[in-house]
């Protein structure tokens, strides 16, 4: 009696996500560091835009009124969530104010409302021991935020 395997073809690879991986003893460097949090935050991203898609997750209602006699809109956006197509968190507190200037142009019959997601960097600090006698400083801290 002869058995037959059945046969597969497999092909192994890696995924964009990456981690660090401490040991006790390890001198632990800025890189190890930013790389364990840059995995959470990517691990999230990826679990965000795989779940939920871009959008609007909860909030963000959108409301116009025409002022100075329709020579301008304003456009109101209300708190909320957004995603952005990269698994980033949109958070908007609080409502913000956007005033569009028709310039004496009749308005246009549609407007598009765009919320981004931005970085800021933020929080300078001066290296010690830095290669030159002059000092660097550097930004410490990242807010994240958003464009209207």
């Amino acid at each position: 009696m002869t058995i037959v395997k059945d046969k597969y073809v497999a092909e192994d690879g890696v995924s964009t996500l990456s981690r660090p991986r401490y040991t006790p003893g390890l001198l632990l460097e800025d890189d190890d560091l930013t790389a364990a949090v840059e995995y959470t935050r990517n691990m999230m991203r990826l679990m965000f835009r795989s779940l939920f898609g871009c959008g609007v997750i909860c909030g963000l209602k959108v409301t116009a009124q025409l002022t100075c006699k329709g020579r301008k809109v304003e456009v109101t956006v209300g708190k909320g969530v957004a995603l952005d197509c990269l698994g980033n968190p949109i958070e908007i507190p609080k409502a913000v104010k956007v005033v569009f200037d028709t310039h004496c142009d009749p308005p246009p019959a549609w407007l598009w409302v765009v919320v981004c997601h931005v970085e800021k960097c933020c929080r300078p600090k001066d290296i010690s021991c830095a290669p030159d006698e002059h000092g660097q400083i550097v930004q410490t801290r990242i807010m994240e935020g958003f464009e209207v």
